[in-house]
């Protein structure tokens, strides 16, 4: 059983500074690349280490997860890809701004096609937490704002009770959150 799971959500992109749906191939941008390195900064301060980083197969994790683990002193080539950790699909909504998305879709994400369910972003949420409950040693998961909370809920006990498209509960971009051992309060 894992030790301890801290989840990183990636740094600033170039959709989320143009208020897009995150298409699959949008990168960091330089601010998301300074956020990383601070990020990679403060657990180092912290005296954090990781026996395993795991990201998402999305190229902004890819970049976040090399600049931690760069800073870290982790081999690059030894960063795991689990390709359950890619973003929420957003179906017809990818690359769309978010403003078009909520008049073209009022009742949410659900109702947009091809976009993946929150039931089924829930469920996906929990088999990755369980997945990654059984490898041994101190984890960093480094992944995307949506599935992240999604994950975040199953860990704290807390699955299905969040909006993910509120403004409150999100992950800060770099953002780093301990999922296991679950902090106390």
């Amino acid at each position: 059983m894992a030790e301890s799971i801290h989840y990183m959500r990636h740094g600033k992109t170039e959709d989320l500074t143009l208020g897009v749906r995150s298409r699959t191939t949008t990168p960091l941008t330089e601010e998301g690349r300074g956020e990383a390195e601070t990020a990679a900064n403060t657990i180092v301060a912290e005296g954090l280490t990781f026996d395993e980083i795991i990201r998402s197969p999305l190229p902004r994790a890819q970049q976040t997860a090399e600049i931690v683990a760069k800073r870290l002193g982790y081999p690059i080539d030894q960063i795991q890809i689990l390709g359950d950790l890619q973003e929420r699909r957003w179906g017809e909504a990818e690359g769309v701004l978010n403003s078009i998305v909520q008049e073209r879709w009022p009742g949410g994400f659900d109702t947009v096609p091809g976009a993946e369910t929150e039931a089924a972003l829930l469920i996906r949420a929990e088999t990755v937490y369980r997945r990654l409950l059984q490898r041994p040693g101190r984890l960093l998961v480094v992944g995307h704002g949506t599935l992240g909370r999604a994950i975040r809920d199953v860990a704290h006990g807390m699955a299905g009770q969040n909006d993910f498209n509120a403004e409150s509960g999100k992950i800060p971009t770099a953002g780093v959150l301990q999922l296991h051992p679950r902090p106390q309060k």
